[in-house]
């Protein structure tokens, strides 16, 4: 199973304002060196191999200390304004050559051989004192202190010489957008070849298999067989729905044939709830909640937050092609001018962010950050306080966005309405040095992120939201379509062919089926940004139907599922674990759409859990135990942890308890007027009573080692009804098998 990266759970939930640009720039500027640097100090060492030749001989291992954990450190971290390549070198100090570091800047040398502990550059990394900190985007993990220290008392060995050339990382950077694998155009599509699978019906899913088998066949492994109907059926449910289908509607479905599979998906898509549980995902995308956070004094609900979920259900249900939905999202008040017309509420997804105690600043960060890492794949905001530490993205381009963002407003006149529009006063794109509002710097031309030559342009219409909507969703955008088929094919198949879903800049490595999913994106594209279209490609796909079986053979040749070999098994998420239970026990109100629920508390809504009431700064435990997403900011992808209190919630929680008193009272209701004396009589109504819980919940009969347990568990209850009444046993049966990890997971 695919490992993905998970903050802790401090950093997860946390109401402090600036936790978010924290955690990012962490991940930009203190974890660099475990990939980037990798990079850029290859070719620095390639470019000083000959001068070094003449270096007198020194203790290989500490060259190789310093070559390890020194020189990607320094080149990193400090090369930037203390080198050769820089033309206003930071203090007259040189880090990119030994006799520089020796030499040191305005404040002497930067190391000291004899007193190694009170060298300056561990001083100054070590943040001993407040006004002499470096790097100024913050201190260095403390293992890459440790090691400056541990270097400096070994005698600070370094093999580097004065003829070391100037790094031009502006160069190599460019000639790694150039070659990254997802910079490059859509490629075109071909057409199927004639030895492509007969069984499936539609060219596209033909080249999903097509170009999966190729690969299994080429590491010599076997695919899984197709998946059991029943399984297949409630994975269907799940997927598209969100939910379980009741025992009637698998009842109707269990014996199609495969023929008839492709009805069954088209009914299925056809669903209203479809809209639901898409809209969901995306609300992941989007960091939806009903409030803003903590505000102080201001009021901080968001009264109609839920207008824009209610936009995600039906643009989902009416299959609004993906290029508009994007758009509408950021500038609806551009492209569809109108006081009557809904598509202002798909604003939300820009207005319905934390507000940051009103730091204007902060909040267009949040805002260019969802934008951007949500539809592009880039992190943007890394380019707040400084260029970005590995994307072709500078200052001007960050500033560019934050213009667009600090020149639009919310009208207070339309209440109701999470509409933005352009300030009647649009302000130019100011640089902030090192990101402080106060110290102003250059003014740059408005600019869509400009390495991304195919869509780049002026931002000229008012703000300039409209062109960053344009550009975003211009087909000739090399981004924009494969970040949603990623998200889409991880959300149906139960992982992302990116790993990095908010990711697909130059730390984010090529992936195994970097062909299947340009092709897919192709294919998206070319259907009209098609949801669904691409969806039932997906589901039409021989690997999407196959079982989640364990194979020790095929798992010894791709442990990590890269192939596609198996289906994953899903354990499944919060919204459709609770709403499942509701199906289960017969108490879901399917009604859709409207206002948010405050569903955790009693007495205990039956509405879908899509419609609970989302407060971001206390979010409920449940929620976190069942790793519910932030709504703090963007999430790429969701967790899925096992741990006890999952199953405790399970066991004691009094909604669970209310909906399995429900069930058992209606079964038993149902077996009123069939009491009898005679035993064989009264075995069989209560046979047929463990039945219908079994089917209602599992869809299924029991075995008959769980019809003798069931009954020995409901006898025992009968002979103790003073202590434990009859409906208490019913309640618990019905509560054991909705904790059972068959119910709970998707195979």
């Amino acid at each position: 199973m695919r490992n993905h990266f998970r903050f802790p759970d401090c950093f997860q939930y946390a109401p402090v304002g600036c936790l978010r640009k924290l955690v990012i720039s962490c991940i930009c500027v203190c974890a660099c060196v475990a990939i980037g640097p990798v990079r850029l100090g290859a070719t620095v060492l390639a470019n000083e191999t000959k001068d070094e030749k003449s270096a007198p001989k020194l203790d290989q291992a500490k060259v190789d200390f310093f070559e390890t954990n020194i020189r990607p450190l320094l080149i990193e971290h400090c090369y930037e304004c203390h080198s050769s390549s820089n033309d206003d070198n930071s203090g007259e100090l040189r880090l990119d050559t030994a006799s520089g570091l020796l030499k040191g800047g305005a404040r002497g040398s930067a190391i000291s051989k004899d007193s190694p502990t009170e060298s300056l550059l561990l001083q100054v990394v070590s943040y001993d004192n407040p006004d002499m900190q470096m790097p100024p985007a913050g201190k260095l993990p403390q293992e890459k202190i440790d090691a400056i220290r541990s270097w400096l008392e070994q005698g600070a060995v370094d093999p580097r010489v004065d003829s070391a050339p100037a790094v031009d990382a502006k160069s190599i950077r460019e000639q790694a957008v150039a070659a990254h694998w997802s910079f490059q155009p859509l490629p075109a599509l071909s057409p199927v070849p004639k030895n492509a699978n007969e069984t499936n019906r539609n060219g596209a899913t033909n080249t999903i298999d097509r170009i999966l088998d190729e690969k299994l066949a080429s590491a010599s492994v076997t695919a899984n067989n197709p998946v059991s109907q029943r399984e297949l059926i409630r994975r269907l449910f799940y997927d598209l729905l969100g939910l379980m289908p009741t025992w009637e509607q698998y009842q109707a479905l269990e014996h199609q044939t495969a023929d008839q599979y492709e009805s069954m998906v088209d009914k299925t898509l056809a669903s209203p709830h479809f809209g639901e549980r898409f809209a969901r995902h995306w609300m992941d995308v989007s960091r939806y909640a009903d409030n803003k956070g903590y505000t102080f004094q201001e009021d901080r609900e968001y009264a109609h937050a839920w207008r824009y979920r209610e936009w995600l259900i039906d643009s989902f249900n009416k299959d609004l092609p993906f290029d508009q939905f994007a758009m509408y999202q950021l500038a609806a008040d551009r492209m569809d001018p109108g006081p009557e017309n809904r598509n202002f509420h798909a604003m939300g997804f820009l207005t319905l962010g934390r507000r940051f105690l009103n730091n204007e600043n902060d909040i267009a960060d949040d805002r260019i950050d969802v934008a951007t890492r949500g539809l592009l794949g880039l992190s943007v905001t890394c380019a707040r306080c400084h260029d970005h530490k590995f994307d072709a993205i500078g200052m001007d381009d960050y500033y560019s966005l934050h213009a667009a963002m600090v020149s639009s407003i919310e009208p207070k006149e339309e209440p109701g309405v999470l509409l933005m529009k352009d300030a009647d006063s649009i302000r130019p794109a100011v640089i902030f040095q090192r990101g402080n509002a106060g110290s102003p710097g250059a003014t740059v031309e408005k600019k869509f992120v400009k390495f991304l030559t195919p869509v780049t342009r002026p931002m000229v219409t008012g703000s300039g939201r409209l062109e960053v909507a344009q550009a975003i969703a211009n087909r000739d955008n090399p981004l924009t379509a494969r970040v949603y088929v990623n998200r889409i094919w991880g959300w149906i198949m139960g992982a992302p062919l990116v790993d990095t879903p908010s990711d697909f800049g130059l730390r984010c490595p090529k992936p195994v089926q970097a062909e299947l999913l340009d092709t897919m994106a192709a294919e998206f594209v070319a259907d009209g940004w098609s949801t669904k279209r691409l969806i039932k490609r997906i589901l039409m796909s021989q690997a999407y139907r196959r079982s989640s079986a364990w194979s020790q053979a095929a798992f010894e040749k791709d442990p990590e599922n890269l192939l596609w070999w198996r289906a994953v098994r899903k354990r499944m998420d919060l919204e459709s674990l609770r709403d499942s239970v509701l199906v289960a026990t017969n108490q879901l109100d399917p009604a859709i759409g409207g206002a948010s629920i405050r569903m955790m508390d009693a007495p205990f809504s039956n509405r879908r859990t899509l419609y609970a009431y989302i407060d971001r700064q206390n979010l409920p435990g449940v929620f976190r135990s069942f790793d519910f997403a932030s709504p703090d900011t963007h999430v790429p992808i969701r967790l899925s942890t096992t741990v006890p209190q999952q199953g405790l919630f399970m066991m004691n929680s009094p909604m669970i308890d209310q909906l399995a008193v429900a069930m058992s009272t209606k079964l038993l209701e149902q077996a009123k007027g069939t009491e009898t004396k005679d035993a064989e009589q009264a075995q069989a109504v209560q046979t047929d009573l463990i039945k219908k819980m079994f089917q209602s919940i599992l869809l299924r009969q029991p075995t008959d080692v769980q019809m003798d347990r069931s009954r020995a568990y409901l006898l025992h209850g009968q002979a103790n009804q003073e202590a434990n009444p009859l409906g208490l046993a019913w309640q618990d049966l019905a509560k054991s098998l909705l904790c059972t990890n068959e119910f709970c997971f998707i195979d």
